[in-house]
């Protein structure tokens, strides 16, 4: 998990604008992802399809440092992020609890944040 103090984390919310909730729970994201899917800041051919939760997708730009063609924003409802890394799959269903605080994200784990986590080959 990205602390406070991550380096990573700074980059994030520069590329955001500032730090909020969302930008939080995809960083965790972003932690879940490259983690399962062998994924690093040098990896080409990743793709993200995810609600247009902006916050979500600007920390897989600054984290993964991806370009706008490689983030697809989709309906609003979706509560799915969708990470493609070649003929790899990853979902990671985003809770339905409302978290008001940045430090209900740190404090979470990863089964609150995400309680299904799917790999699934494409």
């Amino acid at each position: 998990m990205l602390l406070n103090e991550d380096p990573k984390l700074e980059d994030a919310i520069r590329v955001h604008g500032g730090d909020c909730v969302g930008l939080r729970i995809g960083v965790r994201a972003v932690n879940i992802v490259a983690r399962e899917l062998a994924i690093s800041e040098d990896t080409k051919h990743v793709s993200v399809r995810l609600g247009t939760k902006q916050c979500l997708g600007d920390a897989f730009k600054a984290l993964l440092h991806l370009e706008d063609s490689q983030l697809e924003y989709v309906d609003p409802r979706d509560d799915i992020i969708r990470v493609k890394n070649g003929i790899d799959l990853i979902e990671l269903h985003l809770t339905s609890r409302k978290l008001k605080e940045t430090n209900e994200v740190l404090k979470a784990s990863d089964a609150e944040l995400f309680p299904v986590i799917k790999r699934l080959r494409n």
